[in-house]
């Protein structure tokens, strides 16, 4: 029991820490964008040649679709429609595809099992990938990184490896992945770092049968 207090206690702060990224992103992205399009659209009416009016309404339309992009990504983060409708196996292969277009570094996603997992397995398994792929692009030293679930005789081994630098381990991992290991912990599973010599880092994920 107290063990589980202690995980809940830290998935709250840590629910609360990306509330407050996204509350972050919504203002310095989205809020901005949206600024700079009313500005735009003033420049658009005060406009006294059909030249100026039509460079304004061009910046206008960049901007409502950076802003239309971003709000897009920040839908992803919370909750992907392809999760609830189609199952891990193609969030993944959407999660990575954006990643590779975002970020250039290719990624490649190798399920052994197509079925379904329970939707309680399934969400913190995604959010494993999500933190890990963060987590290798803020390293930024990768060339590349591979998704791999197989099924085992007493449950999923999901696991995200990457050749880059070598990522933190035990109490200093980052904080994102330590969200994750305690969504994990919820539902019986577990979060290993392993840090093979001149491998990289697997981020490799544990959920029973």
């Amino acid at each position: 029991v107290a063990d589980q207090r202690v995980a809940l206690s830290q998935l709250v702060a840590s629910q609360e820490l990306e509330r407050q990224r996204l509350a972050v992103e919504l203002h310095d992205d989205a809020a901005q964008s949206l600024a700079a399009a009313l500005l735009a659209l003033g420049r658009v009416e005060s406009s006294i040649s059909a030249e100026q009016s039509d460079a304004s309404r061009a910046q206008l339309r960049a901007l409502i679709q950076q802003t239309l992009e971003q709000v897009r990504e920040l839908a992803v983060d919370l909750r992907p429609r392809v999760l609830d409708d189609l199952g891990l196996p193609a969030a993944a292969q959407h999660l990575a595809t954006t990643f590779s277009a975002r970020t250039g570094l290719p990624v490649e996603v190798s399920f052994d099992r197509e079925q379904r997992l329970p939707a309680e397995i399934e969400l913190p398994l995604f959010r494993v990938l999500q933190e890990a792929l963060q987590d290798v692009s803020a390293r930024s030293d990768a060339t590349r990184v591979r998704v791999t679930m197989t099924a085992t005789s007493t449950g999923t081994v999901f696991e995200v490896a990457d050749d880059g630098s070598v990522l933190a381990t035990a109490n200093a991992e980052p904080h994102r992945l330590a969200s994750a290991r305690e969504r994990l912990r919820l539902v019986g599973g577990r979060l290993t770092i392993l840090t093979p010599p001149g491998l990289g880092t697997i981020v490799r994920a544990t959920v029973p049968a």
